[in-house]
């Protein structure tokens, strides 16, 4: 599936349903939080990820990557988490809102889906 921009995608290995949406963006996970406009955020990092957890509406995202190399060589990725586990399903109105307020500031691709890992 693509926006109208060719950003919007499906990527290999992905399932139908989107429980995860991936990207590369240079800007810190703090500046990522900022602008997508999350609220009540909290930050936490270890020797091999970093990641921040804030509200977007009624929903909790978890934004998370690597911090072994720069930004930009690896994804970000950003789930669903709280009380109800992590990895849900995104639904169709969320994926737009979220979508939409990446394409104001990733320059790249946003895949979209499932990784079957």
């Amino acid at each position: 599936m693509a926006d109208g921009g060719g950003r919007w995608l499906w990527g290999r290995g992905m399932t139908g349903e989107v429980r995860d949406i991936w990207f590369r963006s240079t800007l810190s996970l703090a500046e990522i939080t900022r602008r997508l406009g999350l609220q009540d955020v909290t930050a936490d990092s270890e020797n091999y990820w970093e990641w921040v957890i804030g509200t977007l509406g009624d929903v909790t995202l978890d934004i998370t990557r690597t911090h072994t190399r720069r930004r930009w060589q690896v994804d970000t990725v950003i789930f669903l988490t709280g009380d109800e586990g992590n990895h849900r399903e995104f639904s169709d109105v969320l994926i737009a809102d979220i979508v939409g307020r990446l394409h104001s500031f990733v320059r790249g691709s946003v895949l979209c889906g499932r990784s079957e890992n």
